[in-house]
């Protein structure tokens, strides 16, 4: 049996009733096809090493620009960083806490993604990694699919909004 969060896809966009059927299924092929798990695949394995080894040029043409950054209350507002910006600001999320290890309360975003490779069926069954239709999310990442994949949205938490919007 595969668990998929529902809370969490609604928050991504949400879902039809045919996607709802088909996360309910049993046949995880179903669902690889639905979230094009492959071509997600193939490209979190070139943004994770390119976030990995600090390649700013690659990571640059995977991103859709302006990307959004969230931040951790409601009443705060979803701010746009560009291109010429983008690099401090992800550094800046990618040394916050992740949050979502159960043994490493001190694991950063960068540990985070470094220990994630992709999303197979056995990581559907883990709160933090969702892939549906043209949206993936991995931690605190939104992706999405028009043509290609791109990173679309960060998450940041309250610490790190707090040091890097409250200079």
């Amino acid at each position: 049996m595969i668990f998929i969060n529902f809370h969490m896809l609604e928050m991504q966009g949400g879902f039809d009733n045919q996607e709802l059927k088909l996360c309910k299924s049993n046949d995880s092929t179903i669902i690889l096809s639905k979230c094009n798990n492959k071509s997600f695949n193939k490209f979190w394995s070139q943004f994770r090493k390119a976030t990995i080894n600090k390649d700013t040029l690659i990571l640059k043409d995977m991103v859709s620009f302006p990307i959004e950054v969230k931040l951790p209350l409601d009443e705060n507002p979803q701010l746009e960083i560009d291109k010429a910006n983008f690099i401090e600001y992800y550094n800046e999320f990618l040394s916050q806490i992740s949050g979502l290890s159960k043994s490493n309360h001190n694991e950063t975003m960068i540990e985070y993604i470094d220990r994630t490779p992709n999303i197979w069926v056995e990581h559907l069954n883990r709160h933090d990694t969702i892939c549906v239709q043209n949206k993936a999310r991995i931690g605190s990442l939104i992706f999405q699919y028009d043509k290609k994949w791109m990173l679309k949205t960060v998450y940041f938490n309250y610490e790190t909004s707090k040091k890097t919007f409250d200079k």
